[in-house]
Protein backbone atom coordinates (compact mmCIF):
# COMPACT_ATOMS: atom_id res chain seq x y z
CA UNK A 1 0.00 0.00 0.00
CA UNK A 2 2.76 2.05 1.14
CA UNK A 3 4.54 2.08 -2.93
CA UNK A 4 1.11 2.60 -4.25
CA UNK A 5 0.69 5.64 -2.34
CA UNK A 6 4.19 6.42 -3.57
CA UNK A 7 3.83 6.02 -6.87
CA UNK A 8 0.77 8.05 -6.80
CA UNK A 9 2.27 10.82 -5.06
CA UNK A 10 4.97 11.10 -7.42
CA UNK A 11 2.60 11.02 -10.52
CA UNK A 12 1.42 13.83 -9.18
CA UNK A 13 4.15 15.96 -8.50
CA UNK A 14 5.63 14.94 -12.15
CA UNK A 15 1.99 15.50 -14.10
CA UNK A 16 2.72 19.03 -14.36
CA UNK A 17 6.40 18.93 -15.24
CA UNK A 18 5.23 15.90 -18.12
CA UNK A 19 2.87 18.34 -19.76
CA UNK A 20 5.13 21.28 -19.56
CA UNK A 21 7.82 19.11 -21.44
CA UNK A 22 5.13 17.96 -23.65
CA UNK A 23 4.02 21.71 -24.78
CA UNK A 24 7.30 22.45 -24.93
CA UNK A 25 8.12 19.90 -27.30
CA UNK A 26 6.26 21.64 -29.96
CA UNK A 27 9.04 22.96 -32.64
CA UNK A 28 9.16 24.32 -35.70
CA UNK A 29 11.16 24.21 -38.68
CA UNK A 30 12.09 26.79 -41.58
CA UNK A 31 12.86 25.11 -44.76
CA UNK A 32 14.24 22.03 -42.39
CA UNK A 33 16.46 23.96 -39.88
CA UNK A 34 15.61 24.60 -36.61
CA UNK A 35 16.77 28.14 -35.71
CA UNK A 36 16.47 31.25 -37.12
CA UNK A 37 19.05 31.96 -40.02
CA UNK A 38 19.90 34.17 -42.96
CA UNK A 39 18.79 32.87 -46.88
CA UNK A 40 21.23 34.09 -49.33
CA UNK A 41 19.55 34.32 -52.96
CA UNK A 42 20.45 36.04 -56.45
CA UNK A 43 17.93 38.88 -57.23
CA UNK A 44 16.83 36.69 -60.28
CA UNK A 45 15.98 34.16 -58.24
CA UNK A 46 12.70 33.01 -55.92
CA UNK A 47 12.20 32.82 -51.97
CA UNK A 48 10.26 29.56 -50.91
CA UNK A 49 9.97 29.58 -47.37
CA UNK A 50 8.39 26.63 -46.25
CA UNK A 51 7.51 26.28 -41.97
CA UNK A 52 6.48 23.24 -40.63
CA UNK A 53 5.11 21.66 -36.97
CA UNK A 54 6.80 19.29 -35.46
CA UNK A 55 5.96 16.90 -31.97
CA UNK A 56 2.63 18.48 -31.98
CA UNK A 57 -0.82 16.29 -30.86
CA UNK A 58 -2.91 18.36 -32.42
CA UNK A 59 -3.58 20.89 -35.48
CA UNK A 60 -2.01 24.31 -35.27
CA UNK A 61 -2.31 26.94 -37.33
CA UNK A 62 0.63 29.20 -38.16
CA UNK A 63 0.91 33.12 -39.29
CA UNK A 64 3.63 34.79 -40.97
CA UNK A 65 5.49 38.37 -40.76
CA UNK A 66 7.22 40.53 -42.86
CA UNK A 67 8.58 42.42 -40.53
CA UNK A 68 6.30 43.89 -38.55
CA UNK A 69 3.03 43.42 -41.08
CA UNK A 70 1.12 40.30 -41.37
CA UNK A 71 1.72 38.55 -44.41
CA UNK A 72 -1.91 37.21 -45.49
CA UNK A 73 -2.38 33.54 -46.01
CA UNK A 74 -5.00 31.24 -47.21
CA UNK A 75 -6.65 28.75 -44.34
CA UNK A 76 -5.40 26.20 -46.50
CA UNK A 77 -2.05 26.85 -46.24
CA UNK A 78 -1.92 27.59 -42.53
CA UNK A 79 -2.80 24.55 -40.74
CA UNK A 80 0.79 22.71 -39.21
CA UNK A 81 2.64 23.47 -42.24
CA UNK A 82 2.62 27.17 -44.59
CA UNK A 83 4.45 28.06 -47.51
CA UNK A 84 5.66 31.65 -48.80
CA UNK A 85 6.98 32.18 -51.83
CA UNK A 86 9.06 35.91 -52.92
CA UNK A 87 9.10 36.29 -56.79
CA UNK A 88 9.81 38.74 -58.16
CA UNK A 89 12.57 39.83 -55.67
CA UNK A 90 13.51 43.23 -55.35
CA UNK A 91 15.93 45.08 -53.74
CA UNK A 92 13.93 46.77 -51.08
CA UNK A 93 13.46 42.43 -49.89
CA UNK A 94 17.21 42.69 -49.22
CA UNK A 95 17.34 42.21 -45.35
CA UNK A 96 13.73 41.85 -44.68
CA UNK A 97 12.87 39.19 -42.22
CA UNK A 98 10.13 36.67 -42.73
CA UNK A 99 8.92 35.08 -39.29
CA UNK A 100 6.78 32.01 -39.03
CA UNK A 101 4.80 31.56 -35.57
CA UNK A 102 2.62 29.72 -33.72
CA UNK A 103 -0.93 31.02 -33.81
CA UNK A 104 -2.04 30.31 -30.64
CA UNK A 105 1.82 30.87 -28.74
CA UNK A 106 3.66 33.25 -30.50
CA UNK A 107 6.74 32.89 -28.48
CA UNK A 108 7.77 29.64 -31.04
CA UNK A 109 8.91 31.52 -33.94
CA UNK A 110 11.64 30.93 -36.31
CA UNK A 111 12.54 33.74 -38.85
CA UNK A 112 14.82 33.64 -41.64
CA UNK A 113 16.15 37.15 -43.15
CA UNK A 114 16.79 37.52 -46.81
CA UNK A 115 20.17 38.23 -48.37
CA UNK A 116 19.33 39.63 -52.03
CA UNK A 117 22.71 39.86 -54.00
CA UNK A 118 22.54 41.80 -56.74
CA UNK A 119 25.04 44.32 -58.40
CA UNK A 120 25.09 47.44 -58.88
CA UNK A 121 22.54 50.14 -59.58
CA UNK A 122 23.24 53.42 -60.27
CA UNK A 123 20.80 56.67 -60.74
CA UNK A 124 21.55 60.25 -60.29
CA UNK A 125 21.05 63.52 -62.34
CA UNK A 126 23.03 63.33 -65.74
CA UNK A 127 23.59 67.28 -66.27
CA UNK A 128 24.66 69.72 -63.72
CA UNK A 129 25.33 73.01 -64.50
CA UNK A 130 27.48 76.05 -62.12
CA UNK A 131 28.71 79.12 -62.45
CA UNK A 132 32.23 80.08 -62.20
CA UNK A 133 33.68 80.44 -58.33
CA UNK A 134 30.23 78.57 -56.91
CA UNK A 135 29.87 74.90 -55.68
CA UNK A 136 29.18 72.21 -57.57
CA UNK A 137 27.89 68.27 -56.47
CA UNK A 138 27.16 65.51 -58.45
CA UNK A 139 25.52 62.82 -56.93
CA UNK A 140 25.68 59.04 -57.94
CA UNK A 141 22.64 57.48 -56.18
CA UNK A 142 23.86 53.61 -55.70
CA UNK A 143 22.48 50.30 -54.47
CA UNK A 144 24.36 47.26 -54.24
CA UNK A 145 24.83 43.92 -52.52
CA UNK A 146 27.53 42.68 -51.85
CA UNK A 147 28.96 46.72 -51.17
CA UNK A 148 30.62 48.23 -54.23
CA UNK A 149 34.09 49.99 -54.21
CA UNK A 150 33.65 53.31 -55.75
CA UNK A 151 35.18 55.72 -57.58
CA UNK A 152 35.04 58.86 -59.59
CA UNK A 153 36.45 59.60 -63.00
CA UNK A 154 36.77 63.00 -64.98
CA UNK A 155 37.10 62.17 -68.94
CA UNK A 156 38.43 58.36 -68.29
CA UNK A 157 41.09 59.27 -65.64
CA UNK A 158 40.25 59.17 -61.52
CA UNK A 159 39.90 61.84 -60.39
CA UNK A 160 42.59 63.03 -57.52
CA UNK A 161 41.30 64.65 -54.10
CA UNK A 162 42.58 68.40 -53.81
CA UNK A 163 42.71 69.09 -50.68
CA UNK A 164 41.37 72.77 -51.23
CA UNK A 165 38.94 72.24 -53.52
CA UNK A 166 37.72 68.92 -54.27
CA UNK A 167 35.83 66.11 -51.69
CA UNK A 168 34.11 63.11 -51.99
CA UNK A 169 31.31 61.40 -49.65
CA UNK A 170 30.11 57.99 -49.28
CA UNK A 171 27.69 56.37 -47.08
CA UNK A 172 25.13 53.41 -47.67
CA UNK A 173 22.76 54.66 -50.84
CA UNK A 174 24.92 57.60 -52.28
CA UNK A 175 28.49 58.47 -53.82
CA UNK A 176 28.96 62.20 -53.75
CA UNK A 177 31.58 64.31 -54.97
CA UNK A 178 31.86 68.24 -54.32
CA UNK A 179 33.41 70.96 -56.01
CA UNK A 180 34.46 74.19 -54.21
CA UNK A 181 35.22 77.35 -56.23
CA UNK A 182 34.80 75.66 -60.09
CA UNK A 183 36.91 77.07 -62.36
CA UNK A 184 36.18 76.55 -66.19
CA UNK A 185 38.28 73.67 -66.37
CA UNK A 186 36.49 71.70 -63.95
CA UNK A 187 33.32 71.19 -66.54
CA UNK A 188 33.54 68.07 -68.14
CA UNK A 189 32.25 64.23 -68.25
CA UNK A 190 32.48 63.00 -65.00
CA UNK A 191 31.75 58.84 -64.32
CA UNK A 192 30.90 57.28 -61.45
CA UNK A 193 32.20 53.71 -61.30
CA UNK A 194 31.27 50.86 -58.86
CA UNK A 195 32.90 47.73 -58.71
CA UNK A 196 31.23 44.97 -56.66
CA UNK A 197 32.78 41.45 -56.24
CA UNK A 198 30.64 38.23 -55.23
CA UNK A 199 31.57 34.40 -54.96
CA UNK A 200 34.87 35.66 -57.11
CA UNK A 201 32.57 37.12 -59.79
CA UNK A 202 33.35 40.85 -60.34
CA UNK A 203 30.59 43.40 -62.22
CA UNK A 204 32.03 46.82 -62.78
CA UNK A 205 28.83 49.50 -63.29
CA UNK A 206 29.21 52.98 -64.57
CA UNK A 207 26.92 56.58 -64.88
CA UNK A 208 28.21 59.37 -66.59
CA UNK A 209 27.73 62.88 -65.60
CA UNK A 210 28.21 65.97 -67.46
CA UNK A 211 29.36 69.01 -65.50
CA UNK A 212 28.79 72.48 -67.44
CA UNK A 213 30.44 75.67 -66.48
CA UNK A 214 28.80 78.69 -67.02
CA UNK A 215 31.25 82.07 -66.96
CA UNK A 216 29.93 84.56 -64.20
CA UNK A 217 26.94 86.59 -65.01
CA UNK A 218 26.49 90.46 -64.22
CA UNK A 219 24.40 91.41 -61.73
CA UNK A 220 23.40 94.96 -61.97
CA UNK A 221 23.26 96.15 -57.94
CA UNK A 222 20.15 97.20 -57.04
CA UNK A 223 21.35 100.37 -54.84
CA UNK A 224 22.17 101.82 -58.68
CA UNK A 225 19.27 100.76 -60.10
CA UNK A 226 16.73 102.09 -57.59
CA UNK A 227 19.32 105.39 -57.35
CA UNK A 228 18.91 106.11 -61.17
CA UNK A 229 14.88 105.52 -60.95
CA UNK A 230 15.02 108.41 -58.69
CA UNK A 231 17.10 110.75 -59.98
CA UNK A 232 15.54 109.97 -63.53
CA UNK A 233 11.80 110.89 -61.64
CA UNK A 234 13.35 114.21 -60.23
CA UNK A 235 14.61 115.18 -63.45
CA UNK A 236 11.12 114.79 -64.75
CA UNK A 237 9.21 116.28 -62.34
CA UNK A 238 11.79 119.79 -62.59
CA UNK A 239 11.44 119.57 -65.96
CA UNK A 240 7.67 119.71 -65.81
CA UNK A 241 7.92 122.16 -63.17
CA UNK A 242 10.24 124.67 -65.37
CA UNK A 243 8.01 124.71 -67.97
CA UNK A 244 4.49 124.74 -66.11
CA UNK A 245 4.28 128.84 -67.83
CA UNK A 246 4.04 126.73 -71.01
CA UNK A 247 1.54 124.43 -70.07
CA UNK A 248 -0.73 127.12 -68.17
CA UNK A 249 -0.25 130.39 -70.27
CA UNK A 250 -2.60 128.84 -73.19
CA UNK A 251 -5.54 128.17 -70.31
CA UNK A 252 -5.53 131.36 -68.95
CA UNK A 253 -5.62 133.04 -72.62
CA UNK A 254 -8.30 131.00 -72.95
CA UNK A 255 -10.15 132.39 -70.08
CA UNK A 256 -9.43 135.38 -70.47
CA UNK A 257 -11.18 135.83 -73.75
Amino acid sequence: VDLELMNLCLCLALGPLLVLHHVAAVHLELNTKNVSHVMKLNISEMASLRCEVLDNTRNEELIWYRGIRQVDVSKKNNVNSSQVCIFPLSTEDNGVSFTCLLKRDNTVKLSVMLDIRFPPILEGESSVTVEVGKSAQLTCIVKANPQAEMVWKKNGVVVTMEKSRYRQYLDSDKFQLNIDKVVETDGGIYTCVAVATDDNTTTTETKMFELLVEGKKEVLPVEAIAAAVVVGALVILFGLFARRETFFKPVMSHKSQ
